[in-house]
């Protein structure tokens, strides 16, 4: 039996995130307590199918007093047009009816996917094998925010093995149609996936592959990567080559299929010869002025410099580029002459001293065309508590002048790191939910919480 009260006035937000930010508007349903079953933890709320509530989407109840704090968590489970029943785990007693609720529907989710920030990425793991394997079951649907035509690899040892495309999607599973990457594994049960590309390079355009094989050839070290031309890895797009987090050199591609692509390392602009397993990340799609571009310095002469851009990737004379190392501008060069892949460029001085020496350049030097892009991570806060094996969390906020609205997508610096959407933000706390595949059950209190901005 539920125990009845007065309803309380609810709202439903359409809240749109900060211009900067670039994100879109998501539904975040807020709602209160309308009744509490005696008898099981069942409780019922006054908004249902007509307010863009689901069966299952995910609820966290709170005390109006103290939004940012979660009091207990559960998932619809009886739904019509104007109400809802929720099944709740950790509801403190006599408390039910106080206490306001939050609803995430499924369609936000698959919205605040699309702005999930660099760095962060769906992931699940292999369920189910159909024969041949040419189909796999992942643990991942629906409440992850996926969608018919979704794109996923099969992982093993952080490997690609396997490029698989969602075909059926259901609330907390997907299949993926298969189609291997190398020739020596298949599929298994238990394999990770990860969606590929991530959403945060589709929006930038910015593929980051792994390479496959390394092949010597008379033209050079031609090299396989993971990734097709539909995927943007197109004849004569340019990809740098990355050992880790230590810059190894740069490759042209030459030719993509369906799934591959072959790209030829550029002996002049590497330090090391190129090896699989290292990343290999697109540089910007070409355009004259395009912000972002980088480069490196690969010939230092006096008063003279080669950089590995050029004409192929909109460099034009008379541009500039700052010369950063650990994170500090160093130096300017302006452009000189251009060829196909790399250009010449002289050393500025430094516009505070006009007469004070050129600073010393270095090969591998990085360089990055002017002017230079805004920082693209905003630290708002640290992680506060951890609700859930990480399901929910509460955020202490810094002081910005900025602040944060329901249906942000923000990053928390775990490992690897996780994506979370804003439920309510007041000036210092913030309610945080992680959508399955979205991030971790390892975050933990005082790791940082980071807003990113395309």
């Amino acid at each position: 039996m539920l125990v009845k009260r007065m309803p309380v006035a609810l709202v439903l937000f359409c809240c749109m995130a900060a211009p900067c930010a670039g994100q879109k508007a998501a539904d975040i349903v807020v709602a209160t307590v309308t009744g509490a079953s005696e008898i099981e933890p069942v409780v019922a709320i006054d908004r249902g199918r007509e307010h863009g509530v689901a069966m299952a989407d995910p609820v966290a109840f709170v005390d109006p007093a103290d939004p940012a704090k979660l009091i207990a968590a559960g998932a619809v489970f009886v739904l019509d047009d104007e109400t809802a029943a929720v099944r709740v785990t950790g509801m403190p007693a006599d408390r039910g009816l106080r206490l306001r609720a939050f609803i995430i529907p499924a369609s936000t989710i698959e919205l605040a996917k699309r702005r999930m920030p660099a760095g962060t990425t769906l992931r699940g793991h292999v369920t189910g094998l159909a024969p041949g394997r040419r189909q796999v079951w992942i643990d991942r649907g629906l409440r992850s925010g996926l969608a018919d035509g979704d794109t996923f690899w099969v992982l093993r040892n952080d490997f690609p093995i396997a490029h698989g495309r969602i075909v059926v999607v259901r609330e907390n599973v997907s299949l993926l149609q298969c189609r291997p990457l190398v020739a020596n594994a298949i599929p298994e049960v238990g394999d990770p996936v990860q969606a590929w590309p991530s959403p945060a390079m589709s929006r930038a355009a910015r593929l980051e592959s792994v390479i496959l094989d390394a092949a010597p050839s008379a033209d050079g070290v031609l090299l396989t990567l993971a990734g097709a031309g539909r995927d943007g890895f197109r004849p004569d797009r340019q990809v740098e080559l990355f050992a880790g987090s230590d810059y190894v050199g740069l490759a042209s591609i030459v030719t993509s299929s369906d799934r591959l692509c072959v790209a030829r390392a550029l002996p002049a602009f590497c330090t090391t010869r190129p090896a699989p397993g290292m990343r290999a990340l697109a540089r910007p799609v070409p355009a004259e002025g395009a912000t972002g571009l980088e480069a490196r310095i690969f010939d230092v002469r006096p008063d003279y410099v080669l950089i590995s851009a050029g004409y192929a990737d909109g460099v034009r004379v008379g541009e500039t580029f700052a010369v950063v190392r650990k994170g500090e501008v160093v130096g300017r060069l302006e452009v000189e002459k251009v060829n196909v892949d790399f250009a010449g460029a002289v050393p500025l001085a430094a516009e505070a001293d006009p007469v004070a020496p050129s600073p010393v350049l270095e090969k591998w030097d990085r360089v990055v065309r002017e002017p230079l892009p805004a920082p693209a991570v905003q630290r708002v806060g640290t992680v506060a508590e951890v609700w859930r094996d990480g399901e929910w969390l509460g955020a202490e906020l810094a002081t910005s002048p900025e602040r944060l609205e329901p249906g942000m997508v923000l990053r928390t610096a775990s490992e690897p790191s996780a994506a979370s959407l804003v439920v309510y933000a007041s000036s210092s706390h913030a309610l945080l939910y992680i959508p399955p595949a979205w991030g971790t059950t390892t975050i933990l209190r005082g790791q940082p919480v980071e807003r990113f901005s395309d």
